[in-house]
């Protein structure tokens, strides 16, 4: 059960079944893997940690799934390297393991080299001939990287060996929102419902997709502010020359600056209430901050009071200067810069 709920990115009822697994069977290492994968899911690092002891300790020794928790957190956190010193002693352990063959093209992923990528994509199917679990592991951790050319490449060719395998057509979709492509990946995010009625973050991103064409915008020279229309607009409309002097400070070479213009102009979202901005970062109903940049695109929750608003007024200008210098410092390294530098 919790399996599945997982599958379906319903993550609070899916740790709700695994602990009542491990409530049955407290040596369930497929219920404590399960945890540990969540945990790197939420950035839960401490938690991974904690996991992956359990999971040795089940195994008397070093175990290929608690290497592969860690191996997963490592690479959330933009350390490929630490991640391979994970692996490489489980795959001459293990060397047909296919969940560490997996992770470790993952890990060239990570460290950009594509050839090698395709090479250990060879030797896996090798083994096993057309499958798209170490595709589809490759294009899920470009994405959450936010390598979004390449993500998109992999996750297509997962999508394409396992037609009617919900998952990579699910992140393709998703990905189409973080990279600003929100309306192109309209159908795609139609083609992951038609395969998965159940997913939670794909039936929330149709919605958004569906509700951000139905928004008014305003632009300036370098920014595109989208808003519902009503009592947003006024705030959107007195967002743009306070965000031009903005982009001149953060992009410019005085003190502070990054001493870099991006390519094309930075769409800013000005969601209406704290529910669609969780949506339009996380694909979820809840996040625990007002404003995000996923790159080209940055999210905001309208800074107001009222029901629907868990943050109430704040210095957006502010907020948007920080997620600004994230989109800022994010491309000029290629989106290779963690994103917390």
């Amino acid at each position: 059960e919790a399996t599945l709920l997982y599958d379906k990115d319903n993550t609070k009822d899916a740790g709700a079944a695994a602990m009542q697994a491990l409530a049955l069977n407290p040596s369930s290492a497929e219920a404590w893997s399960l945890l540990g994968r969540m945990s790197v899911d939420s950035f839960n690092f401490d938690g991974s940690e904690q996991i992956a002891e359990k999971l040795n300790d089940l195994a008397g020794g070093p175990s290929p799934a608690a290497a592969i928790v860690l191996a997963r957190a490592r690479l959330r956190q933009n350390d490929p390297d630490g991640a391979q010193e994970l692996i490489d002693p489980m795959i001459a352990r293990f060397p047909k393991l296919r969940q560490l063959l997996a992770v470790r093209a993952a890990i060239a992923a990570l460290r950009y080299d594509f050839a090698q990528v395709d090479r250990l994509l060879a030797d896996y199917d090798a083994i096993s001939p057309g499958s798209a679990d170490a595709v589809f592991e490759v294009g899920k951790a470009l994405s959450e990287a936010r390598q979004y050319e390449p993500a998109a490449k992999y996750l297509a060719l997962a999508a394409a060996r396992a037609p009617y395998r919900a998952e990579p057509v699910c992140e393709l979709g998703l990905l189409g929102l973080q990279s600003g492509k929100d309306l192109e990946a309209k159908d795609t995010l139609r083609r992951a419902k038609e395969l998965d009625p159940f997913n939670v973050r794909v039936g929330n991103t149709l919605a958004l997709v569906e509700k951000l064409e139905t928004f008014q915008k305003v632009e300036s020279e370098h920014f595109i502010v989208r808003f519902q229309d009503g009592p947003d607009a006024a705030l959107a409309t007195d967002m743009l020359a306070p965000l031009e002097t903005m982009y001149r400070r953060v992009t410019g070479k005085g003190k502070g600056g990054i001493d870099f213009t991006p390519p094309g102009k930075t769409v800013i979202d000005l969601m209406p209430d704290q529910r669609w901005f969780a949506v339009r970062i996380a694909g979820v109903t809840r996040i625990h901050t007002m404003a995000a940049s996923t790159g080209p695109t940055i999210a905001m929750e309208s800074p107001r009071e009222g029901p629907g608003h868990s943050v109430g007024t704040y210095d957006w200008l502010r907020v948007v200067r920080h997620e600004f210098t994230h989109t800022v410092t994010l491309a000029r390294s290629l989106n290779r810069m963690p994103h917390w530098f």
